[in-house]
């Protein structure tokens, strides 16, 4: 099975810039999860979004790739039936001519 989740957006204190640590700023995740769908057990993608939203917000992350492997780990820990995870954060606004992030994909052995 698989799910997804795009365009999740919301504002939050992330990245090195001195700016960027006083002023939130609109994040946007991405997320594409296939995991084992066994018994009726399902991943809700709404706790997936509650989850990174409060988890950003809440930890004020200095790097991206930092913030995309702290969730990931947790991901896996809260649902070990992930087989394969990618998740993308990008900045929309912090540059006027391009949107710029980072992204991270990460296959585990089956359970």
């Amino acid at each position: 099975m698989k799910i997804f989740i795009k365009n999740l957006i919301f504002e939050a204190i992330i990245g090195i810039l001195e700016s960027e640590r006083v002023t939130s700023q609109r994040v946007c995740f991405d997320v594409k999860i296939s995991y084992k769908y066994k018994n009726n057990f399902f991943i809700n993608y709404i706790d997936i979004c509650e989850y990174i939203t409060q988890d950003v917000q809440q930890k004020k992350y200095l790097l991206l790739e930092d913030a995309l492997k702290k969730i990931s780990k947790n991901l896996k820990k809260k649902y070990p039936q992930i087989l394969k995870l990618s998740i993308s954060v990008s900045k929309p606004d912090i540059l006027q001519n391009a949107t710029v992030g980072a992204i991270l994909k990460v296959s585990y052995k089956k359970n």
